[in-house]
């Protein structure tokens, strides 16, 4: 039978390494090869932690094109935006990120800085959508809107998401006032229910790491390296922007039922049942999604058994510790007020 051609990624990509390791351990598989005399097997199996590997991963270095770690900087910024996309899958996420692919230190470092734009571009592009929101508001009420006054404040509100400048796009038969809303008032609007999940979960995240320290037993069984631990960590930052896009649809969806469809606290909502809801809600799914991510990341990537016990202990931990911290600061706090 014909053996299938490789795809262009590989023949691209791929490169031949010196020094063969384990991808978990790293401990070095030279000896097993030199003992090599009239066949190659397929797979191998490392004599220090018992990983079974494809002697073709070990032998050969083929890197994901998609990752930000890998190719030339001028695809960097396009190989973050599919990095950042794929944390949304950390099922295919860490499918195609595999231990045997070599870590790039610098790249990886700077994965945090490059999700700050990101994160700067959600927000941006949800204050705009507020804004036309209130726009559309005023129209409903009998105002009229001036359409260049509006595409600027608009235009305005996307580049700076965070200024407090009150916008003037009314017009009134005899007179003109400011609207009264500003860039500042509605970013803050749509992320104020979803700030301390976000920053609680960050926290938990880049604890849950450490956490593994109190997993002794199988780590050390797995032989799994820090350095797999850490990457892990900080490719689970990208889940801030998932949060914050969550938390900016829910704020948009109350603010769109708010606003333009109106009466909606006369039917079953009470004026603080959005923000409470976005709130609950928000830190659901987060949690879901930081189990899911340290699960699939124990699992497909450390190849360490009980993936989901795994990645439930590692987030339950450092959230527990940190709800008792805040209950502790609160009580503190609560003593001088």
């Amino acid at each position: 039978m014909k053996r299938p051609a490789a795809t262009s990624p590989e023949r691209a990509d791929a490169t031949v390494v010196d020094e063969p390791r384990c991808p978990r351990c790293g401990y070095q598989q030279r000896g097993i090869i030199e003992a090599w005399r009239e066949h190659c097997p397929l797979e191998g199996v490392c004599t220090e932690c018992g990983l079974r590997f494809e002697w073709r991963d070990v032998l050969i270095e083929r890197v994901p094109r998609w990752n930000n770690e890998y190719g030339t900087w001028r695809a960097y910024p396009w190989r973050t935006m599919r990095t950042i996309g794929l944390t949304f899958r950390p099922w295919t996420f860490w499918s195609g990120l595999q231990m045997h692919h070599p870590i790039r230190p610098g790249r990886l470092l700077l994965y945090p800085v490059a999700l700050a734009p990101f994160c700067y571009l959600l927000i941006a592009i949800a204050t705009g959508l507020g804004l036309v929101f209130f726009m559309v508001h005023h129209a409903q009420s009998g105002l009229t809107v001036q359409f260049p006054q509006a595409l600027y404040a608009v235009l305005h509100a996307v580049v700076l998401p965070f200024s407090d400048h009150a916008y003037d796009f009314l017009s009134y038969p005899q007179s003109r006032r400011r609207s009264g809303e500003s860039a500042a008032d509605i970013s803050l609007l749509l992320l104020a229910p979803g700030v301390l999940s976000i920053i609680l979960f960050a926290c938990a995240h880049v604890s849950a790491a450490a956490c593994f320290a109190l997993l002794p037993l199988s780590r050390r069984k797995a032989r799994v390296r820090w350095a797999h631990i850490g990457r892990a960590a900080v490719y689970g930052l990208g889940l801030i922007p998932v949060a914050i896009f969550f938390f900016l649809l829910i704020g948009l969806l109350a603010l769109a039922g708010e606003l333009i469809i109106g009466g909606i606290r006369d039917w079953w909502w009470n004026y603080y049942a959005p923000s409470g809801f976005a709130q609950l809600s928000g830190f659901c799914i987060l949690f879901l999604l930081h189990v899911v991510w340290w699960s699939f990341a124990t699992s497909r990537y450390m190849k360490m058994p009980h993936g989901w016990g795994v990645g439930l202990t590692v987030m339950v931990i450092p959230l527990l510790t940190l709800f008792l911290l805040l209950l502790l600061f609160i009580i503190f706090l609560g003593q001088f007020i």
